[in-house]
């Protein structure tokens, strides 16, 4: 009786522990697939023996460093130096907690310690970044920027009145036809941000942005005698330039922040000024988990006209938009976003029918190919009412606007990349001269610094 009782004791011990060691395996598959919370929900909850298993607390420590909760990190990582204080690799997870917990001595200290050791040169190399990195932290000034250039090709500029185009804001040289006009054009844009830490918790940005875009149109040439009809001609370059200065306001904490933003932007057609832009925006952006995040932010816009003849589209334009960034493992990085504006003309005249009411979904994908290289994928949705009836067609207008753009991009180092992208955007109106439909093909090339 006493063999039994004992052979099913040993037989218990022995299914337990494969139950033990098959979550331990699930844990570290979940680990390797970024699911960190499942990680610790399993761990944490094995019997007491475990706790002096090195292994298990440093994928608990980690998992903790990945969730932002850096004090339970601290505890596990520390956990695995008292039973081996000489554990340089959890010695270097610990420094780096530190630094995220802004204890920069602690961390400066950890770092020049393995430093000390003999380690190999490229370790060496990541805790020098490490340590510039922390210190640069401590700098109450950072600059940043950008440069890009883009060269397009837009399959139809020039036909209708709402192809979002220089010409079409101009309303000049506008012909009504169903033929369509090609147009190349250059884009060079300079983006620069200078921010300055008051605290741990409130920085003041200010941004700067300059861009100029040339266009060469097709025109059809109809009135020429020394021509044949229908016969294309280059007309000389066109150049829009567009320049705006922000100054914004953040609140920072560990998993979310509070943002105020001031903007004027200006826009001119050759050197010419044609519209001015002023702007107040107040987001919310929310962290929830590794690379999880949720914005909602509000947005008031003056826009003014700088020609006479065009104050009459001076409007006053409110917005609301919503966002939702998050991974997946099979699937790469989405985003979706919703936005509602509304748009009131500042002068009441009865002929002026622009008053308008605009929905907008947008998802986007970025999806891993390989080392460096990404496709990118986007889809916008765009519903526009306008609230009176067009006194030309007896109707009110309603826009159905649909972008689909995808294209890849190619990351040569960590500040240069290339991209090239395919744009196709239909916009079906009730009322046909502004419908249309056309291609846009880019290849962008972005330097930062």
């Amino acid at each position: 009786m006493k063999k039994i009782i004992l052979i099913l004791c040993l037989n218990y011990v022995l299914l337990f522990s494969q139950t033990i060691d098959e979550q331990i395996a699930s844990a570290k598959e979940l680990f390797a697939n970024h699911q960190y919370q499942q990680v610790v929900d399993i761990l944490t909850k094995l019997p007491v023996e475990y706790t002096a298993d090195s292994d298990i607390n440093f994928i608990i420590g980690k998992s903790y460093f990945y969730l932002q909760d850096y004090e339970t990190a601290v505890v596990y990582f520390e956990r695995i130096l008292i039973m081996n204080e000489d554990d340089l690799r959890v010695i270097a997870e610990l420094g780096l907690t530190y630094a995220k917990l802004g204890m920069i001595s602690e961390a400066l200290e950890k770092f020049n310690y393995i430093l000390q050791q003999n380690i190999p040169q490229n370790v060496r190399q990541n805790i020098l970044i490490q340590i510039k990195q922390i210190k640069a932290s401590q700098n109450k000034t950072k600059f940043f920027g950008s440069f890009s250039v883009v060269l397009a090709y837009d399959t139809n500029i020039n036909n209708v009145t709402d192809a979002k185009t220089f010409d079409t804001v101009m309303f000049q040289g506008l012909e009504v036809t169903d033929q369509q006009y090609a147009d190349t054009y250059m884009l060079g844009m300079l983006n620069l941000n200078l921010v300055y830490k008051l605290n741990d918790y409130y920085n003041i940005t200010n941004k700067a942005n300059l861009t100029t875009q040339l266009f060469q149109k097709d025109s059809l040439r109809l009135n020429n005698s020394e021509a044949p009809a229908g016969s294309i001609e280059k007309e000389p370059k066109k150049q829009l330039q567009f320049g705006f200065y922000a100054i914004q306001i953040d609140k920072i904490s560990k998993i979310d922040k509070i943002s105020f933003e001031l903007k004027y932007s200006t826009i001119k057609i050759d050197s010419n000024p044609y519209m001015n832009l002023s702007s107040a925006t107040v987001s919310y952006t929310k962290q929830y988990l590794q690379s999880i995040y949720s914005a909602l932010a509000f947005t008031y816009t003056s826009k003014a006209y700088e020609d006479p003849d065009n104050q009459i589209l001076d409007s006053n334009i409110y917005e609301l938009s919503l966002r939702q960034m998050w991974p997946t493992l099979y699937y790469g990085k989405f985003s979706l976003g919703y936005k509602y504006s509304s748009e009131k003309m500042k002068q009441n005249d009865t002929n002026n029918n622009s008053d308008k009411q605009t929905t907008s979904l947008i998802i986007s994908n970025q999806y891993p190919l390989a080392t460096n290289w990404n496709f990118v994928t986007t889809y916008n949705k765009n519903n526009a009412i306008y609230k009176t009836i067009d006194p030309t067609f007896g109707i009110k207008r309603e826009d159905v606007y649909n972008m689909l753009e995808a294209g890849v991009s190619f990351n040569m180092t960590k500040t240069c990349s290339i991209s090239s992208t395919i744009k196709q955007v239909v916009n079906n109106s009730n009322i046909s001269i502004y419908a249309y439909d056309k291609y846009i093909a880019t290849i962008t090339f972005r330097k930062s610094f």
